[in-house]
């Protein structure tokens, strides 16, 4: 399948091929303000993407919903958030990986 990606200079489109492993990617990461969640699924099932603060908090639910095995990018608006560190949690079918998002002003 293919993945396009927005920059400035028009829309690139990659080739993606099917994920081996359940993986999450943050980036500008610490952010302080847009920042893309990029995750991978190796086979379809239930997404959960949340982003919790250290005190375990739900700060806010990113998606939620059913996806195909793939590649697929989110992104937040940290201004949103304050100042601090937060968790970013995905769970694909039960699986989990977790990831620290630090948000600075």
């Amino acid at each position: 399948f293919y993945l396009y990606e927005w920059n400035p200079g028009g829309v690139a489109e990659h080739t993606v091929t099917t994920p081996m492993k359940l993986a999450l990617n943050i980036r500008p990461n610490p952010s302080v303000q847009n920042t893309q969640i990029s995750y991978s699924m190796s086979k379809a099932g239930s997404v959960s993407l949340k982003i919790y603060s250290v005190d375990g908090r739900l700060v806010e639910t990113v998606y939620s919903g059913n996806r195909d095995a793939g590649v697929y990018v989110e992104s937040i608006d940290a201004r949103q958030l304050s100042s601090g560190t937060y968790f970013v949690i995905l769970d694909v079918a039960g699986e989990q990986v977790t990831q620290s998002l630090v948000v600075v002003r």
